[in-house]
């Protein structure tokens, strides 16, 4: 049985156990179950089609590459844990990063929600932003997350 069926099963399971009433209603409640389910299932299908992200293809990858070719770095790639997914864990460097497709300031406090969700769960890790190149808008706002202890690295300035 593949985990979809799984899930689904178990949200139709529950949907008749939060539902009191008829069993029409407990059959409608159900219903509804298994079609979010299936949709969700749809959904997760047409992301995993969709190949590699422009983020993984233009910061992540080369990143990786440049972190364990070049500087013998031990590292591991889209790390799960209960706040996401980390795109890298740098052990060498004792570090999390988190790579963005552009320096803006959306990205960035993107990014820093992100790391700051994967923190609980990599204690005492250094926490890192990558990006191309830093917008000029948003240099005052990587002086601040300097001040609390996030990082951002260039990789198109970085040696």
């Amino acid at each position: 049985m593949s985990q979809d069926m799984i899930q689904a099963t178990s949200a139709a399971v529950q949907a008749v156990c939060d539902h009191p009433g008829s069993e029409a209603e407990w059959a409608r409640a159900i219903n509804e179950s298994w079609e979010k389910a299936r949709a969700a299932a749809a959904k997760a299908r047409q992301l995993k089609k969709r190949g590699p992200s422009e983020e993984r293809i233009t910061v992540e990858l080369p990143l990786a590459r440049k972190l364990m070719e070049e500087h013998g770095h031990h590292i591991e790639r889209q790390v799960s844990c209960p706040g996401g997914r980390v795109d890298i864990v740098d052990y060498d460097e004792n570090a999390i990063i988190e790579c963005k497709v552009d320096g803006s300031l959306q990205a960035l406090f993107d990014a820093a929600k992100q790391l700051k969700r994967y923190e609980p769960y990599f204690p005492g890790k250094s926490l890192l932003i990558a990006v191309p190149v830093l917008e000029d808008e948003a240099r005052w706002l990587a002086k601040a997350f300097r001040a609390v202890g996030i990082q951002i690295l260039q990789t198109d300035l970085e040696p």
